[in-house]
């Protein structure tokens, strides 16, 4: 989710959102359950990543109302209150927060107006107050704030100079993405600098005068995507900072012609491998992240002529099996229980044949293949004879535990050492999100070195909780 919300991500707000929601979701990472005072920490640690993604902190920003809505939140979750109860007192934290921002950025109190980021950030919490009180929430077609509208316009009535005019914004992917080196070359060229993800992956965003360069430098490291420049100076004459939030374009819906590959999956190296595979539509989803059935009927109702699934997980199969049963369309459903497998069967797919002939060669190719998985235990057990610790790094084969130690490395290959014979031909791995592309590279070299009759593949996955996923064949 945190790095959809990265991917997804819209200005300065929007960046420093998907940075709260990455330290949040640390917080209550290995937590099958947690209670309120968890939740007050992992509120904290999203607080921390936030305050990390920003070269120069600014208070009466979005970020002073987060952190005096965590500092709330802790404060309440000392007396023991219920779920509604603590949020009750972080959404106050946040209007009493919200409201002090006009007093800290001069900006706003010229214009008279309260920072929207932090607005946001604070209808957000208030979304989820309503859904933990059971309250029906409809979809709104203008946000409703306790503050004056006319205030608010009349931010944009009055032109002013800006020092920076170009708000920049790109997606750098790239193999060894040294983040602290791209800030660094960066901030000579404007202000509002953000610089977050990881050594395969960057979101950048900054105010400057020159989006030329800016770009240039990222091109260095890599491939741009998503590139995004507006002239602020425009959007100021416009009247952009009124909160009145629209619906959007309404589109008729429109359908693609042929079959339709759809796969869930999470992380940006894994929705790739998808994409080049032939998957047309990827729904965000897997371990801890089911997506809701409304995401595959959505998806689905996309393709006219039929559709094949790979949920990639056996507690996603049965979602995509009901919204099957809603949609008036040929689907299928692949019992691709994990990534490996669902890799394989969109390896056998085959967009000019027919959904009988794919589902089939897809079921086949599954059976081809073994797969195992290698992620952290969350609590201390013994399975099977083999002991580990809360902490300890396991390999999951069938959805039992194989192996464990202390080093990703160890029980890689001592998965592969169980799962590789003699007639197999092809070792594949799919590395993580906290697996640097060089530990990667390295970890390849041994694996090769080990099994050196054998064709060996690392990709990177990007995918969370799971180090990573392997198959032979």
């Amino acid at each position: 989710a945190a790095v959809g919300a990265l991917m997804g991500a819209r200005g300065n707000s929007g960046v420093i959102l998907s940075q709260f929601l990455r330290g949040l979701a640390r917080g209550l990472s290995g937590k099958e359950s947690a209670g309120i005072p968890q939740l007050a920490r992992a509120f904290q640690y999203g607080v921390v990543m936030a305050y990390r993604a920003v070269t120069k902190p600014v208070e009466g920003t979005i970020l002073t109302v987060a952190r005096e809505m965590a500092r709330g939140g802790k404060k309440a979750s000392k007396e023991n209150p219920s779920l509604v109860e603590l949020l009750e007192v972080v959404v106050q934290a946040g209007w009493d927060a919200l409201e002090r921002t006009t007093e800290q950025l001069p900006a706003l109190k010229e214009a008279g107006v309260v920072d929207s980021g932090g607005c946001g950030f604070v209808i957000l919490f208030e979304g989820f107050l309503k859904v933990a009180r059971g309250e029906t929430l409809s979809p709104p077609e203008e946000i409703s704030v306790p503050y004056s509208r006319e205030k608010v316009q009349a931010a944009g009535g009055e032109e002013k100079l800006l020092a920076f005019n170009y708000c920049t914004e790109a997606l750098v992917k790239g193999t060894n993405i040294r983040l602290h080196r791209l800030r660094e070359d960066l901030e000579p060229l404007g202000d509002s600098l953000i610089v977050v993800g990881d050594d395969k992956i960057a979101r950048i965003h900054v105010h400057t005068n020159h989006p030329g360069e800016v770009l240039e430098l990222c091109l260095k490291r890599g491939t741009l995507h998503k590139i995004k420049i507006d002239n602020m100076l425009d959007q100021h004459r416009e009247g952009i900072s009124s909160m009145q939030v629209s619906q959007g374009d309404k589109r008729e819906e429109q359908m693609s012609p042929g079959l339709g590959l759809i796969a869930v999956c999470s992380g940006f190296g894994l929705e790739e491998i998808f994409r080049n595979l032939g998957c047309s539509r990827i729904i965000a989803g897997g371990p801890t992240m089911n997506p809701k059935v409304q995401d595959f009927v959505t998806a689905i109702r996309e393709f006219e002529d039929g559709v094949l699934i790979l949920p990639n997980d056996k507690n996603i199969r049965l979602a995509a099996e009901q919204a099957a049963n809603m949609v008036n369309r040929n689907v299928a459903v692949i019992s691709s229980n994990n990534i490996p497998e669902g890799i394989a069967a969109a390896m056998a797919f085959d967009p000019d044949a027919g959904l009988k002939e794919n589902q089939e060669e897809m079921v086949e190719r599954i059976q081809d293949i073994k797969s195992a998985e290698v992620t952290y235990a969350v609590r201390s057990s013994t399975v099977g004879g083999l002991s580990f610790e809360k902490g300890d790094i396991i390999g999951l084969m069938d959805g039992t535990v194989a192996a464990a130690g202390k080093s990703k490395a160890g029980v890689l290959l001592e998965l592969l050492e169980v799962m590789v014979q003699e007639e197999d031909e092809i070792i594949s791995v799919v590395y993580g999100e906290d697996v640097a592309a060089e530990e990667a590279k390295e970890l390849q070299q041994e694996v090769e070195e080990r099994f050196p009759d054998k064709e060996v593949e690392f990709l990177s996955g990007g995918q969370p909780l799971y180090y990573f996923y392997l198959s032979v064949e």
